[in-house]
């Protein structure tokens, strides 16, 4: 079932960015995209934020991949792939970019990789949709939609960046 389309999704961003604007300087912001989905959602974002303050928005990435194969050896949490941050992040406002909030692993492991990094003034995040099924006390700052699943249903996001076409829908887990 279609629960949000393109056309939904494009005015929640923006409102994402009028958002973080109320409570972040332009030139102390920066967004920070979590692959796969959450970069091109930063982008976006980036481009809304630049045609209201008339300034760049500084966007890095960050590619986080989750084993969550019980039978993986490898590992049984986040594991960080790569960083591409061309600036410096030493007293910035960053704003953390994913797709969906769920136990709040991917977050985490990308809070600690920025960390690595320096010391920023502050760390939001900012998720389309947030799931509440919280593994650590990970919450979001802003947030498209907050939505409840039972444990037979699954959330499945397209963007058109990636998979051509677009939308948020709820499924039944099929077993």
């Amino acid at each position: 079932m279609l629960y949000k389309n393109q056309e939904q999704i494009e005015y929640c961003l923006q409102r994402m960015g009028y958002q973080i604007l109320e409570e972040t300087l332009p030139d102390k912001l920066a967004l920070i995209g979590i692959k796969e989905r959450g970069l091109p959602l930063a982008k976006r974002l980036k481009r809304n934020l630049e045609k209201i303050v008339g300034c760049e928005i500084l966007l890095g990435e960050l590619n986080i991949s989750l084993y969550q194969n019980d039978l993986s050896l490898l590992s049984t949490g986040p594991i960080i792939h790569d960083v591409e941050i061309p600036f410096g992040i030493g007293g910035r406002e960053l704003v953390l970019v994913d797709d969906v909030l769920i136990t709040g692993q991917t977050a985490h492991a990308a809070i600690d990789a920025i960390q690595d990094l320096g010391h920023p003034a502050r760390i939001r995040f900012a998720c389309l949709v947030d799931v509440k099924r919280r593994e650590l006390p990970i919450y979001a700052d802003y947030v498209g939609w907050k939505l409840r699943l039972t444990r037979d249903e699954q959330l499945i996001f397209k963007i058109s960046e990636i998979d051509k076409e677009e939308g948020i829908w709820v499924e039944p887990i099929k077993r």
